[in-house]
């Protein structure tokens, strides 16, 4: 029996997840550079022709992972944070949600974290997501330096150099987002929140 026209879209929509969920772990683990269409296809299991007639170039599935899956975790990861409240919540949430996202099953949660810390590897810009839907127009690290400099301000934080505070805990996070993705959720050891936020809040 022929199939029906919703049966193709949601072969189609399958295919496609299926391309891009290999491309997130390959983009993500290698760099835009190093990664070949030879070993997107051989992941995936699907031929070069499949590959290009549902995305026409190696940087058009890039982007396309960025706009419609990447973004979309990142929002979901942090969408229960208020950007409003004071710099030391913001953080400490900021610093749960990454954690708790990091150390679940869910591997393409660490391969989005990942992948959004190292996008200055990439070859192309590609617009990062934002911090909260609606809520910050800004690039993401300037709202991060925005939110120290506040909780700096407030006394909050340790009146250390904004951008070295900054590297520190871009620096955990690729660590950690690196061991989970390698190690897998069973192996990898997440450590407690207070390790990083007490490099920055005081006591």
């Amino acid at each position: 029996m022929p199939k029906t026209k919703e049966q193709f879209e949601q072969i189609k929509k399958e295919r496609m997840d299926a391309i891009l969920n290999a491309s997130l772990f390959l983009f993500a683990t290698k760099g835009y550079n190093a990664v070949t269409t030879d070993e997107i296809t051989n992941y995936v299991g699907c031929s070069h022709g499949l590959l290009y007639h549902y995305f026409g170039s190696k940087e058009d599935l890039f982007s396309t992972l960025m706009d419609k899956k990447v973004i979309t975790i990142m929002d979901s990861i942090l969408a229960d944070i208020d950007f409003k409240a004071k710099p030391k919540f913001v953080l400490l949430d900021v610093i749960d949600a990454l954690l708790e996202a990091t150390k679940s099953n869910d591997d393409e949660k660490a391969c989005a974290i990942y992948l959004v810390l190292n996008l200055h590897l990439q070859r192309k810009y590609i617009p990062k997501p934002k911090i909260k839907p609606g809520d910050c127009k800004k690039h993401w690290m300037e709202y991060a330096i925005e939110i120290i400099d506040k909780g700096k301000a407030s006394g909050e934080f340790y009146d250390y150099n904004t951008k070295e505070m900054l590297v520190a805990l871009l620096a955990f996070f690729k660590g950690l987002t690196y061991s989970r993705i390698y190690l897998g959720a069973k192996k990898f050891t997440c450590p407690k929140a207070e390790i990083i936020s007490k490099m920055i809040i005081k006591s």
